[in-house]
């Protein structure tokens, strides 16, 4: 999965510049799944997380910097749970 990887590293470099697309296809990439979208919002959701994540891009098509650090902490709690079970 090198553009997964790509994404992922691109998204922890800079929170900032991550393009609303390219976050939706990140989470994708680590197991959530679109659950529906109402009007500017993606809301995106997986097995074992309490409550959906909501994503919504702001006017210049980036996503939003703390939506994008929700997902990277979810992302980063399944690796560390990972090299646990190892």
């Amino acid at each position: 999965m090198p553009k997964c990887e790509d994404l992922l590293l691109a998204a922890r470099n800079n929170p900032k510049g991550v393009r609303f697309r390219d976050l939706v296809s990140l989470a994708v990439c680590y197991g959530f799944q679109e659950r529906r979208q109402k009007g500017s919002h993606v809301i995106m959701s997986r097995p074992g997380l309490r409550r959906p994540i909501p994503l919504q891009d702001t006017k210049d098509g980036k996503a939003k910097p703390s939506q994008v650090k929700q997902i990277l902490a979810v992302i980063d709690q399944d690796q560390a749970n990972d090299q646990f079970e190892e």
